[in-house]
């Protein structure tokens, strides 16, 4: 959802993303699904989010959104533009990112937040 707003506006600064679903095509494949037809695909707005600044975290150990999904996702962009996506070692889709958020943000965050 970030992502599909992100690439309807001109004011977004940085989209940012934890275990997000960026590429549904490829996740619905991956899983062995039908297709989403009737669900927007990020992935597909990729031209529109060029210009957007992005980080994307992805568990190393999610097998719901796997960290192939994002690198589809990535792919998708022009080689200047592409997306930072980050893995995390030892994390799955819901499990244990409390642990390491506040040293995943900090670089982000202006100095002294």
């Amino acid at each position: 959802m970030a992502a599909l707003l992100a690439a309807r506006r001109a004011d977004v600064a940085l989209l940012l993303t934890v275990a997000a679903n960026l590429d549904t095509a490829a996740w619905a494949r991956l899983q062995h699904l039908s297709p989403l037809a009737a669900s927007l695909n990020p992935a597909d707005y990729a031209a529109q989010l060029a210009h957007v600044p992005q980080q994307h975290w992805v568990g190393a150990d999610d097998d719901i959104v796997p960290p192939t999904v994002l690198a589809s996702y990535a792919a998708r962009f022009p080689a200047g533009a592409r997306p930072r996506i980050t893995v995390i070692p030892g994390v799955g889709h819901a499990c244990c990112w409390q642990a390491g958020w506040a040293a995943m943000v900090a670089p982000l965050l202006p100095s002294g937040e």
